[in-house]
């Protein structure tokens, strides 16, 4: 390679890095036009590649990988680069491939084992995952992120304390690793140590104020400590910065039927089922908010969703039992119920409902007191 053209793939890299991606691809299109070795071209192509993919570009991005793997079928860095395009669209088996013929070409490309284990997170293949990061930190002890994905992983598999454990080793490497407060923040809420799960959030929303999950999972912890205004309000911030969040949309929903604001529940709720009409659990959020308003019918058909899309939620059945029993259809109500209980021995175990529900109906036949 000339001097020039050492020159050139220089100044597309340090553009790149400052996130000048735009002056970056252009660079990378003219290393293109002028390299004549393949081997140095298929460099340039996975340059403008890997371009592409911080450019959300992904179609582009597996362009040149291959155009990069026509001019050197050996390329390790390529199939990596081609495997992140197709992780990020969305086609994860086509991904794992790719990141299998990145590791077969180059046993001891750390990133590969990385990003493959994200691959399998995705498909919800933990164990997988796991060992793929466990490879990954073998190879690169110092990789923050190996750290954080993996301890999302552990998260994923309700393992809080080996989250935990993993994001304190990635704060370690990097203090300002805003990911890495995220994912320890959801392992304090599920061990139900809500204040330090709000910590953790209000330092990743400073680190990164544009992070819209963030804010809604520290909803979610001010949601469980009772601080419904508080949830409320990073709610708002999380849809304001991600207007196609369904799932902030609902919980700020549930906090809304809290305050026995049900008017602004059901809203939010419409929203959700309008950016997700297959989420069981809206459904059964908006019930709820029916049935508060005493609109018991409306409450029973958004359950009978709710049941339809999820048929194994008991609490569903429970509370389309409870609103049964308030328009006096108590065959109804105790079926229901009883279904609940079958699902969930929580509920099988508490006879009241059942027994209420007994008692009504006897009562409506002229066999109660």
């Amino acid at each position: 390679m000339s001097k020039d053209l050492e020159e050139l793939y220089r100044q597309a890299v340090l553009l790149r890095q400052n996130n000048k991606l735009d002056k970056a691809v252009a660079v990378f299109t003219k290393l293109v036009s002028l390299e004549k070795d393949p081997r140095r071209k298929a460099t340039a192509y996975n340059g403008r590649g890997g371009t592409y993919v911080l450019k959300e570009d992904y179609d582009r991005a597996i362009a040149d990988c291959d155009k990069a793997l026509d001019l050197n079928p050996h390329d390790a860095d390529a199939y990596g680069m081609r495997a992140l395009g197709y992780r990020y669209k969305g086609d994860y088996d086509q991904a794992i491939t790719d990141f299998d013929k990145a590791i077969e070409l180059n046993p001891t490309h750390a990133a590969a084992y990385r990003d493959r284990g994200l691959a399998y997170g995705t498909k919800r293949d933990y164990d997988r995952a796991i060992t793929d990061y466990n490879k990954a930190l073998d190879l690169n002890p110092h990789d923050a992120a190996a750290y954080v994905v993996r301890g999302l992983a552990y998260q994923s598999k309700r393992d809080h304390d080996r989250a935990i454990a993993d994001c304190d080793k990635a704060l370690d490497l990097n203090p300002h690793d805003a990911a890495a407060y995220c994912v320890r923040g959801l392992a304090y809420v599920f061990k139900g140590d809500y204040d330090r799960a709000i910590a953790d959030y209000g330092k990743a929303v400073k680190l990164n104020p544009q992070d819209a999950a963030a804010y809604a999972n520290r909803g979610l912890a001010h949601f469980s400590k009772g601080a419904y205004g508080r949830a409320i309000a990073d709610y708002g911030k999380a849809v304001k910065l991600n207007p196609h969040d369904a799932a902030a949309y609902r919980n700020r929903g549930l906090a809304y039927s809290a305050k026995e604001d049900y008017d602004r529940a059901i809203a939010d709720c419409d929203k959700a089922i309008e950016l997700d009409p297959q989420d069981a659990a809206t459904y059964s959020a908006r019930g709820l908010a029916y049935f508060s308003k005493r609109a018991y019918k409306r409450a029973i058909a958004d359950y009978d969703k709710a049941i339809k899309l999820n048929p194994h939620d008991a609490a569903a059945y429970a509370n389309r039992g409870a609103a049964y029993g308030m328009i006096k259809k108590y065959d109804l109500a105790l079926d229901n119920y009883s279904r609940a209980g079958s699902l969930d021995n929580r509920l099988k175990s508490n006879n009241a409902l059942v027994y209420i529900a007994s008692s009504l109906k006897g009562i409506a036949s002229g066999r109660g007191k």
